[in-house]
């Protein structure tokens, strides 16, 4: 069994201009965001990407059942990362472990999207609204939109507002789910956000095209979790952009071109 390196990558100060991912799993930054982060860092903000449920054993490698081994692989897939992103990009790793290695789950209710949460969510919930109470900034906190049917991006969603104090709020299509579920099914997922959050969003495209190529170098970089049919599917959707809604104030804070 492979020692689990320190969870805790390079630390930064979180200042007022910081702009906060909440990213559920290791992956779903560059997912999603990758874009969107490289435009933040060349406008000269600062990005830190808080990854929520980093003790895992999922992979679809023959690592597959070891959460000490494939935990410190994921940790390796994030520094390579975070490295594509340079030195005004950090990491702040949580060390919750997946749905799958927590107690009480099972394989029907990490798939159906909208099962009500349960005593096991709500307690999770509780436990990860107390490390991200710890964690947040004043900056404006970016979350996923739940398009899929995954129980941790929902969880992280509801801590995410049980712990925010009045940062604002926008939420990006979370990827691979808004490819497969098709963009309709992710604006009604929005929809039900905005009404949790008590905001208007609007959708915003981010992200420059040259940086297309950096991206792909950024999902090439999560071997154990990514194949190659669905890195294209992503990166297809990709070429218009990454979509972020917000209201208005979070989109200024965000420099969104509207």
């Amino acid at each position: 069994m492979l020692p689990m390196p320190p969870i805790q990558l390079p630390t930064t100060t979180t200042m007022p201009n910081d702009i906060q991912v909440i990213s559920p799993h290791r992956d779903d930054a560059a997912l999603s965001l990758c874009l969107a982060i490289l435009q933040w860092l060349r406008d000269g903000r600062t990005v830190r990407v808080i990854n929520c449920f980093t003790r895992s054993s999922f992979s679809i490698d023959h690592r597959a059942g070891d959460i000490d081994a494939v935990s410190a692989v994921r940790l390796r897939e994030d520094r390579a990362f975070l490295e594509l992103l340079g030195p005004r990009a950090t990491m702040t790793d949580l060390g919750h472990a997946d749905y799958i290695d927590r107690p009480g789950w099972t394989p029907q209710r990490l798939t159906i999207q909208d099962a009500p949460l349960d005593d096991n969510d709500r307690r999770e919930i509780d436990a990860l609204a107390a490390s991200l109470a710890d964690h947040l900034g004043p900056g404006p906190l970016l979350v996923p939109s739940c398009s899929g049917p995954h129980r941790d991006h929902l969880i992280a969603v509801h801590a995410t507002q049980q712990a925010r104090a009045a940062q604002p709020v926008a939420v990006y299509d979370d990827q691979p789910y808004t490819v497969n579920s098709g963009r309709p099914a992710a604006e009604a997922r929005v929809r039900d956000f905005a009404k949790r959050f008590g905001l208007t969003f609007s959708p915003h495209q981010l992200g420059d095209p040259t940086d297309l190529p950096t991206k792909r170098a950024a999902l090439d970089a999560y071997p154990s979790q990514l194949d190659a049919d669905l890195i294209g599917k992503v990166m297809h959707d990709s070429q218009r952009g990454e979509r972020v809604w917000c209201d208005d104030a979070a989109a200024a804070l965000l420099g969104s071109p509207g």
